[in-house]
């Protein structure tokens, strides 16, 4: 019997209905009996040890029930990969931001006023804000005992020395005989911004301790099993003691791994005896939450001269801000993507981490790979443009072709790259003719999406609907694709499965939602889930009719014996056994290697230097397109997030000090900043994905800025090498130009 196919259609993401009007609920919106508001106490001082800290006043203010400085915290460091912070500030301060107390009470009202009342004496240390300042001899270090810590809930361990937190050093080939008989070398600097993820939702969290003493915590998390393993590290808890509530979340792009408002939750709970809810500020989460790393990136190229790259070096330096947190990562993804997806048979990459007197930075959207396609894409076009070579045609010479080693470690069968960089620039008319002060510029870029181990569970319900259960937080609406997937598996509509993320308790293990791993491992788990049902439901349902297993047919609705179709068992009636349950944990699949090529076109006035833009076509290797709809949306919101860091956004930081922590000053894109974004789906197949898709999250927002940088470049004939591309930086270069 035909069955109805749930792959390939534009559905509504399932929670759309209650997020748009108001019945999604978030962390911040929770209410339990006795609930208390908790605040935390930030350092005024970007580099300060701490002499005393007096909460006498605060403790006497109406409606305080505590509060908490170092002293009474855990003495437990954590951190993602090594242990160098605390919940709050033991001895001393590392940037202006960083907790230093927390107080709770019975209003808002009460808990900032008590703030007020804090009294912290400090003694003002030496403070370094440039990383190319903090790794030159005596400078001011951050982090006295770094080589003495340990672990992070990631389980690295400390790299380097003296603010260095972080190394990455990586060969292949002969580089320096390549260099030596290249017949050009190209040598080129680039710098990249501190961009916020600016999601809509603060953290936000709320933290229950039971009478025996378990802990539960409802909290806006991407990462809830990370989340729990933190909380049982810092507060030297079994597992069994920690259950961790994933709300529905309010945008993330990576910032709500690590454990944010949760810890002090617990803690004012621990101290209180009762609920407590910790909500960041706006100002919060521009002064303490995460943002993306600001980097510092020289790259070289050896040249022949008929075009082909035969040697590159990239040295970069990323600041990680006062604590580490995946700053080593980025610089591993730097490196490790420096020959971005290029056949360079001879290579020489470098990246550090750098600790700074800034706010420590995280994850955003497709960690490193923005800033190294940056500075990669920006250093092809110069090199294109100086050997007289079309970008394009410079581009297609060198990429990556069936067979290669991508990025990643993935042998090509195929290779996408010609595919993707053609499509996207026919669609901007790459190579006509174009008015004066208009620019076009291409780019690609490159994302890893890796594999993790993932369980599912796929259950049929009494009146034949089905409900897949998963340890995943629905960030980007994978919770459409686990229904399609599940449906299809099952042969059956989309409509007739639910889907359900279960808390720490009771969820299989999952991976957190990022990196564009999701779909690609748990959609995996799901499909195998559901396909463990079926045979169940095929096994069943012949048992009932007394016939062998190859005998029988499921229609969806159904079990038929196949000779004779009137014989039949409704789905209902076996699922009130209570059996019919698919369960698994799978093996973490392969990596795969995404590509994502983008063209931009755009015009410059050169009495102002604003960059208006006209088109950009973003066109993406898919591996198949399980909801096109939600494919575009993800690969045009990829877009934006490019676009605010190739034109918009900086956090500005002076003296330590974040000077525009609000959207008034913080310059994110809106509706009418953007141009028309063409979406081109380009299906590939995994062999590994769930019907074949792959990760589609991160890769949209790496080519972005590089291919408005260079298509800026090719409006006025100058090179912005530093992000973002202002109309001041515009205005300067035209005037240097013209002298």
């Amino acid at each position: 019997m035909n069955q109805p196919s749930a792959i390939g259609q534009r559905l509504t993401r399932v929670d759309a209905i209650e997020k748009v009007t108001g019945r999604a609920l978030y962390a911040g919106d929770l209410r339990l009996p006795g609930m208390l508001v908790g605040r935390i106490l930030r350092s005024d001082r970007p580099h300060a040890r701490i002499v005393s800290i007096d909460t006498s006043e605060a403790e006497r203010v109406p409606g305080v029930k505590a509060v908490v400085t170092g002293k009474d915290a855990p003495d437990v460091a954590y951190g993602l990969v090594i242990a160098d912070q605390f919940l709050l500030a033991k001895d001393k301060v590392r940037y202006v931001g960083d907790p230093v107390a927390a107080v709770a009470a019975t209003d808002s009202f009460a808990a900032d006023e008590a703030l007020r009342r804090i009294k912290v004496t400090y003694e003002d240390l030496p403070a370094v804000f440039d990383p190319m300042e903090a790794i030159k001899p005596g400078a001011p270090i951050l982090h006295e005992n770094f080589k003495s810590y340990g672990q992070g809930l990631f389980g690295g361990l400390p790299s380097g020395e003296g603010n260095i937190c972080g190394k990455t050093e990586k060969v292949v080939g002969d580089p320096a005989k390549a260099f030596a008989e290249a017949d050009f070398v190209f040598e080129d600097t680039f710098t990249t911004q501190i961009q916020h993820q600016c999601y809509m939702e603060p953290h936000s969290s709320v933290a229950k301790v039971d009478a025996d003493g378990k802990v539960t915590v409802w909290t806006s998390t991407q990462a809830m099993f990370f989340v729990r393993n933190g909380l049982a590290k810092i507060f030297s808890l079994p597992l069994t003691k920690v259950k961790v509530v994933p709300m529905t979340l309010g945008g993330g792009f990576g910032a709500k791994w690590f454990p944010f408002t949760e810890p002090v939750a617990v803690l004012l709970a621990q101290k209180t005896g009762r609920p407590v809810q910790v909500v960041f500020s706006r100002q919060e989460e521009f002064t303490s939450a995460s943002p993306r790393h600001a980097t510092s990136i020289r790259i070289k190229s050896g040249v022949m001269k008929d075009g082909t790259i035969v040697a590159r070096e990239v040295s970069a330096v990323v600041d990680a801000g006062a604590y580490l947190d995946c700053g080593g990562g980025i610089a591993g993804g730097i490196a490790g993507g420096g020959c971005g997806p290029y056949r360079i048979p001879n290579a020489k990459l470098e990246a550090i981490a750098v600790y700074t007197n800034k706010t420590f930075m995280g994850a955003h959207r497709a960690p490193a790979q923005p800033q190294i396609c940056f500075a990669i894409e920006s250093h092809t076009d110069i090199t294109a443009r100086k050997l007289g070579l079309d970008p394009l045609e410079f581009r297609l010479k060198n990429g990556l072709q069936a067979g290669d080693v991508g990025y990643g470690g993935e042998k090509l069968k195929r290779s996408m790259f010609p595919v993707l960089l053609k499509k996207a620039a026919k669609e901007i008319g790459w190579g006509k003719k174009k008015p004066p002060n208009v620019g076009r510029g291409i780019a690609i870029g490159q994302w890893p999406v890796g594999g993790a181990s993932s369980g599912a569970i796929v259950k049929a319900n009494d009146d034949g609907t089905f409900v897949v259960i998963t340890g995943a937080v629905d960030m980007a609406g994978t919770n459409t694709g686990f229904a399609q997937i599940a449906a299809e598996a099952l042969g059956v509509a989309a409509e007739r499965v639910s889907v359900t993320t279960a808390d720490s308790d009771t969820a299989l293990h999952a991976p957190g939602s990022g990196g564009s791993i999701v779909t690609y491992n748990v959609g995996k788990a799901v499909r195998e889930a559901a396909e463990d049902l079926l045979k169940k439901i095929i096994t069943a349902g012949a048992k009932k009719l007394e016939a062998k297993r190859r005998d029988v047919g499921f229609d969806g609705k159904e079990v038929f014996l196949k000779a004779d179709c009137e014989k039949k068992i409704p789905l209902a009636a076996l699922a009130r056994t209570g059996q019919l349950v698919g369960q698994v944990v799978t093996q973490a699949p392969p990596p795969q290697l995404v590509l994502a090529a983008q063209a931009a076109e755009v015009e410059v006035d050169p009495e102002t230097g604003k960059v208006t833009l006209l088109k950009i076509a973003a066109a993406q290797d898919v591996g198949r397109a399980l909801n096109p709809m939600a494919v575009e949306g993800q690969i045009q919101g990829g877009v934006s997030h490019g676009i605010g860091m190739a034109l918009t956004e900086e956090m500005v930081v002076k003296d330590g000090r974040v000077k525009n922590p609000t959207f008034t000053d913080y310059h994110v894109p809106t509706a009418c900043d953007h141009p028309p974004i063409v979406p081109i789906i380009v299906e590939n197949k995994s062999a590994f994905g769930p019907f074949g898709a792959k990760g589609i999250g991160e890769p949209p927002c790496v080519p972005t800025a590089a291919a408005i940088a260079n298509a800026v470049c090719d409006a006025i004939g100058v090179r912005i090498s530093d992000l973002p591309v202002t109309p001041e930086k515009v205005l300067r270069a035209l005037r240097a130009k013209h002298g």
